[in-house]
């Protein structure tokens, strides 16, 4: 299931995406990243496709997995598992921000273009 979920939440219609993004979620609070290591690589590599309506599926579902750290206690485990996401995450989501930004500078007279290119920031 691990291995197919994330594709299949970014091929479907937003209602359903959204609900594999929060099971996604639910699976990553017991399973990631000690039995689910490749979950960050494989939504980061979504980054590259350039459809925003996949790129902003990956970000929902990653908001989902990585907002339990500002709610969990200090500890050494916490703070591995941080280091892992932003060795994993922090270069693909720069890079990701400034082709965005660029994409904004391209189509800076084109409000339809816009509206899709913020709606992932």
């Amino acid at each position: 299931v691990k291995s197919l979920i994330v594709d299949l939440m970014l091929t479907s219609p937003v209602p359903v995406q959204k609900q594999l993004s929060q099971a996604i979620a639910i699976i990553g609070q017991q399973d990631f990243p000690a039995k689910w290591p490749d979950l960050v690589n494989n939504m980061v590599t979504k980054f590259q496709s350039g459809d925003f309506h996949i790129i902003n599926g990956v970000l929902h579902t990653a908001h989902s997995i990585f907002e339990k750290y500002s709610i969990e206690f200090k500890s050494q485990k916490l703070w591995e598992e941080i280091k892992f996401v932003l060795d994993n995450v922090a270069k693909p989501f720069t890079d990701l921000f400034v082709e965005t930004i660029n994409l904004a500078g391209q189509h800076a007279t084109n409000k339809d273009a816009l509206k899709v290119i913020f709606g992932s920031l």
